[in-house]
């Protein structure tokens, strides 16, 4: 399934909800504007959550502990923010005001509330100098099941330059996942792909991957892309990076070694 966003309000603007759209994902997603010197508690009976900023300043007080920093644009800057289980309060503030966005899940297990600065982010760089470089990115990280198992999701944001392609080559994997979109420019766009099913991505748009479906992804010439990818982990089978995706076939040809690529002269 795949979503155009309307017009972002102050406040919390829902998304996808795990008992309505949101039920094959086993999330609720959404985004959280606050207008300068504004403030918002989240605090969930049953549901883990986690929030990463998108852009802007954000101030996070939970269990006597804090963590404030801004991020002027996704492209330059890293993310940062927190993870906390059910029962726990949060509370989110801004002086100059900031997009963040949400991701929670039923979640029975209890544990202190996690702080991600940026300097705690993992980086990777992928796809540099393969394809004629059409499938560089950078994936930025805030938390998976190899640095935070009690949770049931998976949280990062992945930066494509103009032109660039994701997910690719093709993969797979049994958890489902979210894809939620934003461009340098309001005008930029993108195709994402669900299996067979291909969309036209705008900003803050919102693409549903279900369990084993193919999921790459371009972004228009002219246009960054930011992509933050949740996941949540199937029960007893949880998404690990180096363990959980799979490539189709027919595309691995691509990675062996001495690969012969059409050369178009004319």
């Amino acid at each position: 399934m795949f979503l155009y966003c309307d017009e972002l309000k102050n406040g919390y603007n829902s998304i996808i909800e795990l008992d309505g759209n949101g039920k094959d994902m086993m999330m609720d997603v959404g985004v959280l504007r606050l207008a300068a010197g504004d403030s918002f508690t989240f605090c969930e009976e049953e549901k883990e959550v986690a929030l990463m900023v998108l852009e802007g300043d954000a101030l996070f007080e939970g269990e006597g502990k804090t963590l404030e920093d801004l991020r002027t644009n996704p492209y330059e800057d890293l993310p940062f923010g927190v993870l906390f289980a059910k029962g726990h309060e949060m509370k989110v503030s801004s002086k100059k005001g900031c997009d963040i966005y949400v991701q929670k899940s039923l979640n029975e297990r209890d544990y202190p509330s996690c702080f991600y600065p940026k300097d705690s982010i993992m980086l990777a760089v992928t796809g540099e100098g393969i394809l004629d470089d059409t499938m560089h990115r950078k994936v930025r990280t805030m938390f998976d099941y190899d640095t935070a198992p009690f949770s049931n999701m998976v949280l990062g944001d992945t930066i494509n330059k103009p032109g660039r392609w994701s997910g690719y080559i093709p993969h797979i994997h049994p958890q489902p996942e979210v894809y939620f979109y934003r461009f340098d420019k309001p005008q930029g766009f993108g195709a994402g792909f669900e299996g067979d099913n291909v969309y036209k991505l705008k900003n803050n748009s919102l693409l549903m991957i279900s369990s084993n479906a193919e999921h790459p992804q371009v972004t228009a010439p002219g246009y960054a892309m930011m992509t933050v990818w949740g996941i949540r982990h199937n029960d007893g089978d949880p998404w690990v990076r180096s363990t959980s995706c799979y490539e189709p076939e027919e595309h691995k040809w691509m990675r062996e070694e001495g690969a012969v690529f059409s050369n178009i002269t004319k």
